[in-house]
Formats: C-alpha cells, structure tokens, sequence
C-alpha cells in the first residue's frame, strides 16, 4: 500500500514536471517576437472581390472616439500609398502582450462568450484606423492597426476588442504611418470644418 502511494506521488510529480516544462517551452515561443504581418499571408488595406468594396483607404476619426462611429470617415489612398503602408507595416515586429494573454484561449475556444464579457475599448486617444484584409483565398482573416497620439496598436478582427500584442518601437511606427497618412493635416483640416 505504501508502495503505491510513493509511486503514485513520484508520478504525479514527473507530470507536473513534463506539464511545466512543456508550459515554460510554449510560452518561450508565444512571446517571442513576430511580424505584424505574416509573412506567409498577403495583406491589403481593401478587399478586391466584394461590391462593397471602396478601394484602398483608411479611417479617419477627427473628432476622437464615437461609439456611434458616426463621426469616422473613410479616406480613400492611391495604390502606391496601400502598398508604402504595408512596407512599413512589415518592417515592424509584435510580441505577445503579458497583460492582455489571458483572453487568448477564451477568444479562440468561445469566440461568442469571448465578444460577449470582453469589452470593446475604442481607445480615448484614435485618431486613425488602417484595417488590413487577408487576400488569400478561401480566408477572409483582418486586422485593425489603431493609431493616436504617437501610439500604434493591433486590434483584433474588425472590432476594437483589446490588443493581445505590444508592437515594438511603436511610437516611430506612429510617426512613419502618420507622415505616409498625412494624418497631422487631415486632422487639422476635419477638425477646422466642424
């Protein structure tokens, strides 16, 4: 009886061992850094094979956040700008963000519970929104890169639930987008109108 006892605690720990050791190595490769654009997928700023389709652009938030997204606006982009846009974007990494983690396994196990308890956060600082649409066939996947007072953040799908990632040196991305965006004119201009 003691003998099965001893073996019984010995086997408990080598599994809790191999549990952590397997969680230690996970968790190595989940946070280490990676593209904001995979480099396995191609990324765009419109999608090409839909009616509603309105080109490449942006969103442009003048007026700060609206949960009513009444007051965005769609600015339209030429081709050349979609595409320095997506050269920036893929010169800079994201890693996994220690805060927000958590809510991974419960977005990807019960996306509709996960939409449902996790609240949406349009942050108090948007100023511009660049929405980026997986063009592979049969894939229909998008992110929403968050701009705002020299902050860049991903945000999942087309919604502004939190960011599960950090992008690295975010502040000079901010200032590259911007410039591309014109966005410090953009805004000085709708705001001026309104």
């Amino acid at each position: 009886m003691k003998t099965r006892k001893t073996f019984l605690l010995v086997l408990g720990i080598l599994v809790l061992a191999v549990v952590v050791v397997v969680a230690g190595i996970g968790a190595r490769f989940a946070f280490q850094t990676q593209p904001i654009l995979p480099q396995d997928k191609t990324y765009l700023l419109h999608l090409e094979d839909v009616s509603y389709d309105e080109g490449p652009g942006f969103y442009l938030w003048p007026l700060g956040p609206d949960e009513t997204y009444e007051t965005r606006e769609f600015v339209s982009i030429t081709p050349e700008k979609e595409q320095e846009i997506l050269d920036i974007l893929s010169r800079y990494e994201k890693h996994l963000s220690w805060e927000k983690a958590g809510w991974i396994p419960l977005q990807k196990l019960a996306p509709m519970f996960y939409l449902k308890h996790c609240a949406i956060e349009i942050p108090s600082w948007v100023e511009a929104q660049v929405v980026l649409y997986n063009t592979d066939p049969g894939e229909r996947a998008w992110f929403n890169i968050v701009l705002g007072d020299g902050r860049a953040q991903q945000r999942l799908d087309y919604t502004f639930q939190p960011p599960f990632y950090t992008i690295e040196n975010e502040e000079q991305l901010y200032a590259e987008l911007a410039e591309v965006l014109g966005l410090k004119d953009l805004l000085a201009e709708r705001r001026t109108e309104g």
